[in-house]
């Protein structure tokens, strides 16, 4: 894929649908219909106390519909997982195209990421509130956050064969530690209160997107400075 304007509508895609998330789970935030697992009494939303998913609930933990809240949060999680597939399709191809791979492996790793971003989407539609959404709630969280730590481990590797960025694998290798971290938690290895369960869920979600969005930002500039020497070269 180096047709340079659908890498740049792919990358777009990406940074937009990230850029829609922060703003529209802050939102969420605001709309919060209040309580939390170990207070249904208290007021509006709590960054230590409540977890993403909070907002996604039909009814709050003060059993009051959180109907603007889950609205806001779920649709832009949904988005959020789509968003990312653009940017996992641009970053595997680039790959490729730079160093010696088997297609079998590059597919491979194609599905895993595309997976984990899915997977995202898909907490997305099941809201953990509802009786028949818990279970696959939880399995969606989880395979999401294990597919996308495998999945940025794997490019680390392959980014640092190619000569793309070293900024690209460096920003991967932060994510990657402090998810690997997080992970601890979520699978109960590192025992935690529920207040830093939920610190250290916003941490890793806001450095995942970050770094996707400087990733596709970088990349965007990459590509366009390469267009504008392609162009000089044809002018001499």
């Amino acid at each position: 894929m180096r047709n340079s304007s659908q890498v740049f509508r792919f990358l777009i895609l990406t940074m937009l649908g990230i850029i829609s998330f922060l703003i529209f789970s802050s939102l969420a935030m605001h709309y919060y219909s209040g309580g939390t697992l170990e207070n249904p009494q208290k007021i509006g939303y709590s960054f230590i106390s409540n977890k993403f998913s909070d907002l996604g609930m039909t009814i709050s933990y003060s059993g009051v519909s959180n109907k603007i809240s889950f609205l806001l949060f779920n649709s832009s999680l949904i988005l959020a997982g789509i968003s990312l597939i653009p940017f996992i399709l641009i970053i595997t191809r680039l790959i490729s195209a730079n160093i010696s791979i088997e297609k079998k492996k590059m597919k491979q790793l194609q599905i895993l990421g595309i997976i984990a971003a899915l997977n995202f989407s898909f907490v997305g539609l099941t809201p953990k509130n509802l009786p028949w959404a818990i279970v696959l709630h939880t399995l969606f969280q989880d395979v999401a956050f294990v597919g996308l730590f495998f999945f940025q481990i794997w490019i680390i590797y392959l980014l640092k064969k190619t000569k793309l960025s070293k900024i690209l694998p460096f920003i991967f290798q932060i994510v990657v530690l402090i998810q690997g971290v997080y992970l601890l938690f979520l699978f109960r290895i590192i025992p935690a209160t529920n207040e830093i369960h939920c610190i250290a869920q916003k941490i890793i979600v806001y450095a995942q997107l970050l770094a996707f969005l400087i990733q596709s930002l970088l990349l965007l500039l990459k590509e366009e400075q390469t267009r504008i020497n392609l162009l000089m070269k044809k002018k001499k």
